[in-house]
Protein backbone atom coordinates (compact mmCIF):
# COMPACT_ATOMS: atom_id res chain seq x y z
CA UNK A 1 0.00 0.00 0.00
CA UNK A 2 1.12 3.49 -1.01
CA UNK A 3 0.11 6.73 0.69
CA UNK A 4 -0.44 8.43 -2.37
CA UNK A 5 -3.45 8.66 -4.57
CA UNK A 6 -4.44 8.50 -8.30
CA UNK A 7 -8.35 8.62 -7.52
CA UNK A 8 -8.19 12.73 -7.65
CA UNK A 9 -5.93 14.44 -9.96
CA UNK A 10 -4.90 17.35 -7.35
CA UNK A 11 -3.14 14.21 -5.51
CA UNK A 12 -1.14 12.94 -8.39
CA UNK A 13 1.76 12.26 -6.97
CA UNK A 14 4.21 9.60 -7.80
CA UNK A 15 5.79 7.63 -5.48
CA UNK A 16 9.39 9.08 -4.25
CA UNK A 17 12.17 8.74 -2.21
CA UNK A 18 9.30 9.63 0.69
CA UNK A 19 6.83 7.40 -0.44
CA UNK A 20 6.10 4.35 2.29
CA UNK A 21 4.73 1.02 1.26
CA UNK A 22 3.07 -0.33 4.36
CA UNK A 23 2.44 -4.02 4.54
CA UNK A 24 -0.01 -5.23 7.02
CA UNK A 25 -3.05 -2.83 8.82
CA UNK A 26 -0.90 -2.61 12.23
CA UNK A 27 1.41 -0.37 10.45
CA UNK A 28 -0.98 1.56 8.73
CA UNK A 29 -2.93 2.16 11.77
CA UNK A 30 -0.56 3.09 13.22
CA UNK A 31 0.41 5.94 10.71
CA UNK A 32 -2.57 6.80 10.74
CA UNK A 33 -2.57 7.47 14.42
CA UNK A 34 -0.07 9.24 14.31
CA UNK A 35 -0.94 11.88 10.93
CA UNK A 36 -4.80 12.27 13.11
CA UNK A 37 -3.59 13.41 15.98
CA UNK A 38 -0.26 15.32 15.17
CA UNK A 39 -1.84 18.54 14.87
CA UNK A 40 -3.74 17.26 18.11
CA UNK A 41 -0.35 17.38 20.15
CA UNK A 42 0.25 19.21 22.45
CA UNK A 43 3.58 20.89 20.06
CA UNK A 44 1.65 22.12 17.70
CA UNK A 45 -2.35 22.43 19.33
CA UNK A 46 -3.98 23.37 15.86
CA UNK A 47 -7.63 21.63 16.75
CA UNK A 48 -9.12 20.68 20.25
CA UNK A 49 -10.00 17.43 18.24
CA UNK A 50 -8.78 15.17 15.43
CA UNK A 51 -11.38 15.43 13.45
CA UNK A 52 -11.96 19.24 13.31
CA UNK A 53 -8.99 19.04 11.69
CA UNK A 54 -9.60 20.74 8.91
CA UNK A 55 -6.61 19.40 6.25
CA UNK A 56 -6.86 15.72 8.10
CA UNK A 57 -8.51 12.41 6.79
CA UNK A 58 -9.50 12.29 10.86
CA UNK A 59 -13.35 13.24 10.07
CA UNK A 60 -13.22 10.31 7.35
CA UNK A 61 -12.29 7.75 9.76
CA UNK A 62 -13.67 8.71 12.41
CA UNK A 63 -16.92 9.84 11.44
CA UNK A 64 -17.66 8.43 8.14
CA UNK A 65 -17.74 12.30 6.34
CA UNK A 66 -16.15 12.98 3.03
CA UNK A 67 -16.05 16.03 2.95
CA UNK A 68 -13.21 16.11 0.09
CA UNK A 69 -15.64 13.56 -1.80
CA UNK A 70 -12.48 11.37 -2.99
CA UNK A 71 -11.45 9.54 0.26
CA UNK A 72 -11.42 5.91 0.27
CA UNK A 73 -10.86 3.54 3.63
CA UNK A 74 -7.47 2.19 3.48
CA UNK A 75 -8.78 -1.09 3.87
CA UNK A 76 -10.19 -1.06 0.06
CA UNK A 77 -6.58 -1.40 -0.68
CA UNK A 78 -5.03 -4.23 1.12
Amino acid sequence: MHFYSTKHPSCLNPPTSLSLTVYNRKVVEQKLGYIHNNPFSGKWTLTDIPENYRNSSAKYYLLSIDEWRFMTHYAEHI
